[in-house]
């Protein structure tokens, strides 16, 4: 009876490294190294900001991955960021509070909704092709503005800062609808290879914590080669 028992036993321990090891694996992959300063634990569960997040698996160079990272902070506090991996560079940032997140791998952006303002951001990382290349100068940046919004109006052009970089950022008021005015704020940031599309739409009357939101977003932005370990934005609790 007693060599039986031990069998069993031991059977079980088998059988709980199995369950246990392939996330343990999955955590320690050399071609997913952990971000700093975060948990190495990835996962294509919805995030606790809305969304269903494609995990990362294994790496198509001509994809589009968006996954979710726990990254823990002080008190053992986790706050959930997200890495987006494209054919030569990955991307950290941090959704701001109470904004819903939802991945497009076919668009290849991320969309962000604020349900109670009606907000909207929408996120595009595009890496350097002839045709989508970044005019070098706001002047002629400003034509593709205000193609892309037929009927607004630039009301002002500033500077705006995200990955350590600035670029031309543009706010635009749309005509008059039933609903109000909507104002796009719309913001590009470049970086070696590329760069980032940021367009934030909201009703006229609800811009201040919007911008706010964005500017945090933008701030959060960490980026490196692709298959290298990736910054997240240090983050201390509220």
């Amino acid at each position: 009876m007693n060599m039986r028992l031990q069998c069993l036993l031991s059977l079980t321990l088998v059988l709980d490294l199995f369950i246990v090891l392939p996330e343990a694996f999955a955590a320690e992959s050399p071609n997913h190294s952990a971000p700093d300063g975060a948990t190495s634990r990835r996962t294509s569960a919805s995030s606790t900001f809305g969304g269903s997040l494609p995990g990362t698996g294994t790496t198509n160079r001509s994809s589009f991955h968006v996954s979710s990272v726990a990254q823990t902070i002080h008190g053992g506090i986790q706050i959930p960021a997200l890495v987006v991996m494209l054919e030569s560079s990955q991307f950290s940032f941090l959704p701001p509070r109470g904004w819903n997140v939802q991945s497009s791998a076919s668009e290849k952006l991320i969309r962000l909704v604020r349900p109670e303002s009606a907000a909207l951001i929408i996120v595009h990382i595009i890496e350097d092709k002839p045709s989508e290349a970044l005019p070098s100068t706001v002047e002629a940046l400003r034509p593709r503005v205000l193609s892309r919004y037929p009927g607004a109006r630039i009301v002002e052009e500033f500077s705006a800062s995200g990955m350590g970089q600035s670029g031309p950022a543009f706010d635009l008021e749309g005509p008059r609808t039933n609903h109000g005015r909507e104002r796009t704020r719309l913001v590009f940031i470049p970086f070696p290879g590329g760069y980032l599309d940021c367009a934030l739409t909201v009703s006229a009357d609800r811009i201040g914590h919007a911008y706010h939101d964005l500017n945090q977003l933008l701030l959060s932005f960490r980026r490196a080669p692709h298959r290298s370990r990736i910054e997240l934005q240090s983050v201390t609790p509220e």
